[in-house]
């Protein structure tokens, strides 16, 4: 929908000429200009600094011979870079710099401007020099310096005469002492700069062994380590380290500190590095007795075909002693008839016999399984769980049912169907899934061959706002709750519908169909400031609409000013004031709610809103100006773009995934702006998510000024656009609408 607005670039252009003219102190002539022929051209500013893609707009007048400015038409061109007709400069990605010409059209007069272009002509390293002890680290930073003298950042790459050195800068110095450098080189050119890295050796004051006092069994290794340390304790890295034992026949040790018990004893390990050592003592203990017996337990059992049951296996040496600490592994003599995993826990397959064998250090130990295969045991009872629940509208729970036999055995394997007593309060899917709808109490009930078991649903308002409207569509009476107007007739489904839904609102348009364009349904609600719109949305796979040049669905929130509803909106997601200024400029009767607004507000244009976002070229629609629109958002679903200034293409057939043939949730918050000191301040918020995602996220909106400062919304409308004649036979679906004061 158009807004007639004053012109801001022409108002921008004038204002800056004022100020160039006010600060040049040139003399204004009011006169024609026809006897005071152009004797000079301005071009303003006379010199700019850009980055590439930047834009500057360039000003040019003239003056007299008299020293008078006048306005002159001129020809604009540009060394390097693009300039449009109007003196729209655009910077090029090259480093050279710019002149920007203004030659007069009637004669070759002109003038020029210099654009200098903001380049890197400096790379700088931090540390510029610095001192590491050998194997020491050492990070380096890079950045890069302007013509303009600014720091900026860049990408370099990182080397080193010596050591080591990332490519984000972190420098490992080398075991060698010397003077080294560090060179930070810009990726694409040659500008690189130098640190001065100096290495040093510093001598090992002394040894740390770890462990300090391992213990080890007869036949074993443990791994000591040694770290050389300097006078300060600090570690020094890359020393060599000599390894040797004071008792090999107790304990052995190679060349990299790995100690080998031979007999029982103790020894002292010494690490040596540069003249300094370090010690360990080590203490061997006898090897522990072998396993000589292994004893599974129960040694026979019995079990139904899915059963389990536990074995343990007890270890004994040769003098009876139980022991501990071994590793046992698991085997059985027929998989097929029992398995038994690696901890020993048996589980039944089927009918027959098998050997269970717990195995240690080469002993062995069985039991004897026998699998049965009798009938089951009917279902006697059905428990669900939890027994109770409370959710606020739109909340899902997951609930069990248990199932036990007469002797309290839990069942498995049992088909178990779940039902609600109340599905306007809250579904249940067929696996126990419960969906809260609106508010009020249900029962829902688990039943397995004949028993039942029931969980108590208590359903409340969402926390955080008040709902205004709310809608399943689970009945046929849409008229009673407020719904009318149909731009087709709208039936309920029960074969689409989203998860814990049995129906949902469905609208069928016929090829060739010219119904109402714009409206499917709509509904009034208490007039609120603030409103969060929530319900789901899905199109038959053939959908494309009308083709024409408007979106396939479009929903609405209107204020309680709406007088009518007659113009071709190209939006999908709208917030918006109306005012029909025809017969006259008196309002007519507004044809969708009965209610006539007996206030005219004068011939357009009136002062309201500035604000206009939307996906296409011309505005939020294609008609007349006698609508004044206070706001209007359009965007899409499948538009998952948070740039919303740019135009976008039309509506196509395949817009792209999770559109055509799923349920896609659609959620929106709008709040009215604030007036202060009776003028309104873009402050109002506009808000859009699309299957959970915040693609929309406006607070800078003005939906009202001072000459109305009691807007409130007050209407909600869904809007497929078929009104010019549908191709084909196609298909929408809305499911669960809600509608509060604010986002629960």
């Amino acid at each position: 929908m158009f807004v007639r607005t004053t012109s801001i670039s022409t108002v921008t252009v004038l204002a800056a000429l004022a100020a160039i003219l006010s600060a040049c102190d040139v003399r204004r002539n009011p006169g024609t200009g026809v006897d005071d022929p152009v004797a000079q051209l301005l071009v303003s500013p006379d010199t700019v600094t850009l980055d590439p893609f930047q834009n500057h707009l360039f000003q040019v007048f003239g003056l007299t011979q008299a020293g008078d400015s006048v306005p002159v038409s001129v020809r604009w061109s540009a060394s390097a870079g693009a300039i449009t007709s109007g003196g729209m400069y655009t910077a090029d990605t090259s480093a050279a710099d710019a002149l920007v010409t203004a030659t007069l059209i009637s004669s070759s007069l002109s003038a020029t401007s210099s654009v200098k272009k903001r380049r890197v002509v400096q790379i700088v390293i931090s540390p510029k020099t610095t001192t590491v002890s050998a194997g020491g680290a050492r990070q380096f930073t890079a950045y890069g310096r302007r013509n303009t003298g600014d720091s900026v950042s860049v990408t370099v790459t990182f080397s080193a005469t010596g050591g080591a050195i990332s490519g984000t800068g972190a420098y490992t110095a080398g075991q060698s002492a010397g003077i080294y450098r560090a060179i930070a080189k810009q990726n694409g050119s040659s500008l690189a700069d130098t640190s001065v890295v100096t290495v040093t050796v510093l001598p090992v004051a002394s040894v740390m062994v770890t462990p300090p006092t391992p213990s080890v069994q007869v036949g074993q290794t443990v791994q000591l380590a040694a770290t050389p340390e300097d006078a300060n304790g600090s570690p020094l890295s890359g020393r060599v380290v000599t390894w040797a034992t004071s008792a090999p026949t107790v304990a052995t040790v190679n060349g990299s500190g790995l100690v080998t018990a031979v007999a029982a004893g103790s020894a002292t390990i010494t690490a040596t590095s540069e003249g300094q050592s370090g010690t360990a003592v080590v203490t061997v203990t006898p090897a522990p007795a072998p396993v000589a017996s292994v004893t599974v337990s129960p040694a026979t059992l019995s079990l139904q075909v899915g059963g389990t049951q536990q074995l343990t296996a007890t270890l004994r040496d040769a003098s009876g002693s139980v022991l501990t600490g071994r590793v046992v592994t698991w085997a059985t003599s027929a998989a097929g008839v029992a398995t038994v995993n690696g901890s020993g826990l048996v589980t039944a397959v089927a009918a027959g016999s098998a050997t269970i064998t717990a195995t240690s250090e080469g002993q062995n130990g069985t039991a004897a399984v026998t699998v049965t295969t009798p009938a089951p045991a009917p279902v006697a009872s059905v428990t669900v769980s939890p027994a109770t629940l409370s959710l606020q509208v739109g909340g899902t729970q997951l609930l069990t049912a248990t199932l036990r036999d007469a002797s309290g055995n839990v069942l498995t394997g049992r088909v178990v169907t779940w039902a609600s007593d109340n599905a306007l309060v809250g579904t249940v899917t067929g696996n126990g899934l419960v969906a809260a709808l609106l508010a009020g109490g249900a029962t829902i009930t688990a039943t397995s061959e004949g028993k039942s078991g029931s969980a108590a649903l208590t359903v409340t308002a969402p926390s955080g706002g008040t709902v205004l409207l709310q809608d399943d569509f689970e009945d046929i009476g849409f008229g009673a709750r407020g719904w009318y107007d149909f731009a087709s007739t709208p039936t309920l489904t029960d074969t689409t519908h989203i998860a814990g839904s049995t129906h949902a609102l469905e609208v069928r348009f016929p090829a060739g169909a010219t119904n109402a364009p714009w409206v499917l349904a709509r509904r009034l609600f208490a007039p609120s400031p603030t409103v969060y719109v929530s319900y789901w949305v899905r199109y038959s796979a053939n959908w494309v609409g009308s083709q024409q040049l408007y979106h396939p669905h479009e929903f609405e929130i209107l204020s309680d000013l709406d007088a009518d509803y007659t113009a071709l909106a190209n939006s999908w997601m709208e917030a918006y004031i109306e005012q029909n200024y025809q017969n006259g400029g008196i309002p007519r009767l507004s044809i969708q709610d009965s209610r006539a607004i007996n206030t005219s507000y004068g011939a357009p244009p009136i002062n309201l809103i500035g604000v206009t976002e939307n996906r296409s070229i011309g505005g939020c629609n294609g008609l007349s100006e006698t609508y004044v629109v206070a706001s209007c958002f359009s965007f899409p679903p499948w538009y998952n773009d948070k740039e919303i200034s740019a135009p976008q293409v039309w509506f196509k057939p395949a817009p792209g995934p999770g559109y055509k043939g799923n349920w896609n949730h659609v959620e929106a918050y709008f709040q009215i702006n604030s007036i202060v000191g009776g003028i309104g301040q873009a402050d109002g918020v506009a808000q859009y998510w699309f299957n959970g995602t915040l693609v929309i996220d406006r607070h800078d909106v003005m939906f009202r000024t001072g000459a109305r400062p009691t807007i409130k919304f007050h209407q909600f409308v869904i809007a497929p656009y078929i009104g010019d004649g549908s191709p084909v036979n196609q298909t929408m679906w809305i499911d669960n609408l809600l509608v509060m004061t604010a986002k629960p």
